[in-house]
């Protein structure tokens, strides 16, 4: 039978050179007027067809019609509510994709910016029940002078020593009365803030619904929690006096809170 078929074209189409998609004649226009000329031979013998009827025969397939739109209006609407399902499911199934290779990532990223705050700051040792302290941040990164001016380790001069205060007037802000000759204070202020963004990139991501939430939870919830808590006395520090205040660091606290707030439901 296929083959009858096949001869049938070729035989129709000779004309054209070839009908399987090489003619050397027939383009795109061609095969589009042979199209339409078509349709409109069956819109005419259709017609011709419908004005031999009866009213009652026209009425009868007018419900037929009906009936015919009504289902394809159905099955239309079953397949929209089908796509829209999978177009849902693929969405989810893309953000919790993406939410577990970037936290994969995210792991050694932190680790690696753990390890270079070692012996500065130790935030493995940690819970969220002992927030680092201002003075301890800031000691880890240099010293206050007594005119008020602050000096990193590694960039402090002779003179700079010289002006070091006998007593820190608030040890709560600042404690150091000594540079340390072998740190580089402000490197260990850019690692604790690439630290926090990090931290604040995943929570971006979560308050954006770039990531799925319930991954995220599962797999960095604690760490979250806790990083916020041991961190949130510098943190609010840098909102009141950063020039761009309350912006610093607020997608952590955001997600820190909410996360923080479950874990008490759990």
């Amino acid at each position: 039978m296929k083959d009858k078929i096949n001869i049938f074209f070729k035989k129709t189409f000779h004309w054209c050179g070839n009908y399987n998609g090489k003619s050397t004649w027939c383009g795109t226009f061609e095969m589009n007027a042979i199209w339409a000329m078509l349709g409109l031979f069956v819109g005419g013998a259709a017609a011709v067809v419908m004005m031999g009827l009866t009213e009652m025969s026209i009425n009868i397939l007018k419900v037929i019609t009906g009936g015919i739109l009504a289902v394809s209006a159905g099955v239309a609407a079953q397949q929209f509510s089908f796509n829209r399902k999978q177009a849902e499911y693929a969405n989810n199934w893309n953000k919790k994709q993406l939410a577990i290779s970037r936290l994969h990532d995210s792991r050694h990223i932190l680790k690696e910016l753990q390890n270079k705050l070692h012996g500065h700051l130790e935030i493995l040792e940690r819970n969220k029940d002992q927030p680092f302290g201002l003075n301890n941040i800031h000691d880890s990164l240099g010293v206050r002078l007594n005119d008020g001016t602050f000096v990193f380790h590694g960039e402090h001069t002779p003179e700079d020593i010289k002006k070091i205060p006998k007593t820190q007037p608030d040890e709560l802000l600042f404690s150091a009365l000594n540079f340390c000759e072998d740190t580089q204070g402000r490197e260990i202020k850019d690692n604790i803030l690439d630290f926090l963004g990090e931290y604040e990139f995943i929570c971006s991501a979560v308050n954006n619904d770039v990531f799925d939430d319930e991954i995220v939870k599962k797999l960095f919830q604690s760490n979250i929690v806790r990083i916020y808590n041991i961190f949130q006395p510098y943190i609010e520090h840098l909102q009141i006096t950063h020039e761009y205040g309350k912006v610093v660091f607020c997608e952590l606290e955001e997600v820190a809170r909410k996360y923080s707030d479950n874990e008490v439901e759990d």
